[in-house]
């Protein structure tokens, strides 16, 4: 059996636990970073209907915290603490932190773009020796690899695909923005899914579907979340599917979790089936561990 096929396998092994891990964890399955006392930023779980609000974690204080991504399933989240240290941290069904790791890395790296998948494997962009290398990463629990190394281009963001068999990566180019969709059996031969030329300068978030493949995201500093279909050739249309930030998907794509800014800060909403709900105020990043 060929490398690539080999990987493909392992992958879809691997993909199968997503299913496995859903239920493996009955604490509160949203996250999201707010400012606490002492200038210090915390982490708190809560229910979509805006129920027990529980706090994982507190950070030390004036320390800024990016990035929150949440295990399929619970029972750990991470988040890039910094701008330079990927902190995961471990908690019980009760949501009472067990555990808090540190990803190992050299001195002076720059992280972006985090997210898990079921089996625990993290995904994330490297930006080290002052831009020398960069890198896509995967972080196992224990030890730190590269799927891509020495990129050309920074990764800015980067989302497992649904089954667990690839990546998609967002990066810019001399040109434009390019989102590269990478195979686990060969990740550095990607294919390029779409390409938006400037003068789109940004993409603040990036979510993938769980049941179909589409993403959704929100360009600059527009207030759009806009849902874009696509397969390994192209993308579709895109659809606003909510106005605010910081865009996922809940488990069964229906659901969407997202922020909107106030006059106060940010309030976390919670969309399903066209109706909003309000379950927290004054939050940071945001993700829900589905």
């Amino acid at each position: 059996m060929t490398a690539p096929r080999i990987g493909r396998l392992i992958a879809l092994l691997a993909a199968s636990s997503v299913l496995a891990a859903a239920s493996a964890n009955a604490a509160p399955p949203i996250a999201y970073a707010k400012l606490g006392s002492r200038g210090a930023q915390e982490v708190w779980l809560i229910n979509p209907d805006g129920s027990s609000p529980t706090r994982v974690y507190s950070g030390p204080a004036k320390v800024s915290l990016s990035d929150l991504d949440v295990r399929p399933g619970g029972g750990q989240l991470a988040f890039i603490e910094g701008g330079t240290a990927i902190k995961v941290v471990s908690y019980d069904t009760s949501g009472v932190q067990t555990r808090v790791d540190i990803v190992p890395q050299a001195a002076g790296c720059r992280d972006y773009g985090l997210d898990f998948r079921g089996d625990g494997a993290l995904l994330y962009g490297s930006n080290c020796g002052s831009g020398t290398s960069l890198n896509v990463k995967e972080w196992n629990g224990a030890t730190s690899i590269d799927l891509i190394a020495n990129a050309k281009n920074q990764v800015n963001k980067i989302r497992w695909l649904r089954d667990g068999s690839g990546f998609v990566w967002q990066t810019a180019t001399a040109t434009g923005l390019e989102f590269r969709k990478s195979d686990l059996g060969n990740p550095s031969s990607w294919t390029v899914i779409w390409k938006i030329p400037y003068p789109t300068g940004s993409v603040p978030n990036l979510d993938m579907a769980h049941q179909t493949d589409a993403m959704i995201l929100n360009f600059g500093s527009s207030t759009q979340i806009e849902r874009v279909p696509f397969d390994f050739a192209g993308v579709g249309p895109a659809t606003v599917v909510a106005t605010g930030g910081d865009g996922h998907f809940g488990p069964d794509d229906n659901q969407i979790l997202y922020r909107v800014q106030t006059h106060k800060g940010w309030n976390l909403v919670v969309n399903t089936g066209g109706i909003n709900r309000t379950i927290a105020s004054a939050v940071g990043v945001t993700d829900w561990g589905n």
